[in-house]
This record gives structure tokens, C-alpha cells and sequence, in this order.
């Protein structure tokens, strides 16, 4: 017999059934519910949020007008923020592993990224990476830049703007929104399956995380694909 709890006990989610007295919901209907709104399907300018320590809320990220940063909200509580500080100490620690794990994953659903770096091996670990300049170079860049953003979180203008060049830069590479799309869950997946299994609320953290940054990055993509069609 599944679980249930009252609405009323949870003030953020009782304000989405107002017009209700009494509603009783099943546990794994509240997960849904919560994943939703995790994934941004819920507009947290109609709902007053109680609970700032949920990384679903706030949902709005980068918005820009015409070519320029119009509004920037990292969808992450400060609480996320600290955790992920936390557990990027040990992350760090097997950066090359979760970047080997993310890259097998990245490759076998796009095979003409791996092409695009010159990689000659079926498989990727943690040797083959620092065999390939390219690679490598990039595991570290990834390091460096994860970095830069947990550590400067507050100056948030800055670290996405830099994602969004990224994006720029990317694209003239030939990189396309699916590819950032697709690395960005390979990471999150890499990273998670180090993270202890009971350790839900720093799991949804950084998958939160991943989903930021590379929105921004596949920003930057849009918008170079944009200021080379006005040029034409």
C-alpha cells in the first residue's frame, strides 16, 4: 500500500491547489511533482516558494534580449551551492574517471564528436585520455572551469558569459546544441554514480548544475548561429 501525505503539510505545493481543501497525494506523485518542477515546468513567479533549499526553484536562468545578457538566475539554492562545494573536493579527486565515463557515453551517441578529436580508440579510460592531447586538454579545461563557477557563484554575470563565449567559440568548431545537450547529462550521469546513492539532494544538484551550464553554452551556440544568419 503506497504511502500518502496531505498537501497542507507542504505550503509551496499546497498554493498550486488552492481551490481544494483537503487533498491527500501518493509518495512517488509528489517525486513526480517535484521532478517537474525541477525540470522547470513550473513557473516560480505564480508560486511563492517556501522551501529556498529545493534546487527546482528558482526555474529561470539566462534570459537575453537581442544579442545581450538581459536577466541571470542560477537555478540553485545556496544550500546546492555549498553542497556541491563540498563534494567537488572529492569529485576533483577522480576528475579523469567521471571525464572517462562521460566521453565512452558522449562518443557512442554521437560517433562524429569522436571524430572531431582525432580519437583512434574503441574505448575510453583514464590511460587513453592523457594519451590524447585533445582529451586531455579538455578534462582539465572542464576542471578548471567547474571550478571558476562553484567558486565564484556570487558574480554570476561574469561565469555566464564566459559559458556563453564558450558556446561561441564552439560553434565555430563545429559544435551543435545536441552535442552540448548530450555531454552535459554524460557528465551529470559520470558524476552522480560517484556520488552515494542516499545523497539525493547533492545528486539533483549537480545534475542542476550540468543542465546550467550547457543551457548556457547551447545559449551561446543560438546566438552565434543567429549573428551569422543576419550577416547573410
Amino acid at each position: 500500500m503506497q504511502s500518502r501525505l496531505k498537501l497542507s503539510s507542504v505550503p509551496f505545493l499546497k498554493q498550486c491547489f488552492q481551490k481544494s481543501k483537503f487533498i491527500c497525494i501518493t509518495v512517488p506523485k509528489l517525486k513526480h511533482i517535484l521532478n517537474k518542477m525541477g525540470n522547470c515546468e513550473c513557473v516560480s513567479s505564480k508560486i511563492n516558494t517556501v522551501n529556498n533549499d529545493f534546487s527546482g526553484f528558482p526555474s529561470q536562468v539566462t534570459t537575453t534580449v537581442g544579442f545581450k545578457i538581459h536577466f541571470i538566475r542560477i537555478p540553485l539554492s545556496q544550500k546546492d551551492i555549498k553542497n556541491l562545494q563540498k563534494s567537488w573536493i572529492d569529485i576533483k579527486q577522480i576528475w579523469i574517471k567521471i571525464c572517462a565515463t562521460a566521453f565512452q557515453r558522449w562518443f557512442s551517441t554521437y560517433p562524429e564528436i569522436k571524430e572531431m578529436f582525432s580519437y583512434e580508440y574503441d574505448n575510453v579510460d583514464e590511460t587513453s585520455i592523457k594519451s590524447s592531447p585533445s582529451l586531455f586538454s579538455h578534462v582539465q579545461k572542464f576542471e578548471c572551469l567547474i571550478e571558476k563557477v562553484l567558486n565564484d557563484a556570487e558574480n554570476k554575470s561574469k561565469f555566464v558569459e564566459t559559458l556563453i563565449n564558450l558556446g561561441k567559440f564552439h560553434y565555430e568548431l563545429g559544435a551543435q546544441q545536441k552535442f552540448a545537450t548530450a555531454l552535459g547529462s554524460s557528465l551529470s550521469y559520470a558524476t552522480c554514480i560517484n556520488i552515494n546513492e542516499n545523497d539525493l539532494m547533492t545528486k539533483n544538484a549537480w545534475d542542476t548544475f550540468f543542465r546550467f551550464m550547457t543551457g548556457n553554452v547551447r545559449l551561446g551556440i543560438r546566438m552565434k548561429l543567429m549573428e551569422n544568419s543576419i550577416q547573410i
